[in-house]
């Protein structure tokens, strides 16, 4: 595990890209978007302290399907591909976490597929 600070506005991963760390937010806030078919971002997610993101891709190991930008300063710890799986099959309580994680996230995805026209 490491300690990594971003500055606001500074890109922590970008879509795409190789996925090799997972994060947990210690402070700061973290905006995931994703690039639109028009060449835009749209904001998805803004995450803060306890969250965790980049794990979709260390688990089923394919590229990043967001991109991750720091809101402002923001504090991560930051966790291989290697102590994730440690982590979860050594540590129930934080397989139930990032189980809890991906689950809220993808209500939340629903929610806002319900909702379009």
């Amino acid at each position: 595990m490491k300690h990594l600070m971003f500055e606001k506005g500074q890109e922590i991963f970008a879509q795409g890209e190789p996925s090799k760390l997972t994060y947990r937010i210690i402070a700061g806030s973290v905006d995931i978007v994703v690039a639109t078919g028009e060449g835009e971002a749209r904001r998805i997610a803004s995450l803060g302290p306890d969250d965790i993101f980049g794990e979709m891709g260390i688990i089923d190991d394919s590229p990043r399907s967001a991109t991750a930008i720091a809101r402002e300063q923001t504090a991560c710890q930051a966790y291989s591909a290697e102590e994730v799986l440690e982590l979860l099959t050594s540590n129930p309580e934080e397989a139930i976490d990032l189980i809890r994680s991906l689950i809220l996230r993808l209500r939340s995805a629903n929610r806002k597929l319900a909702s379009k026209p």
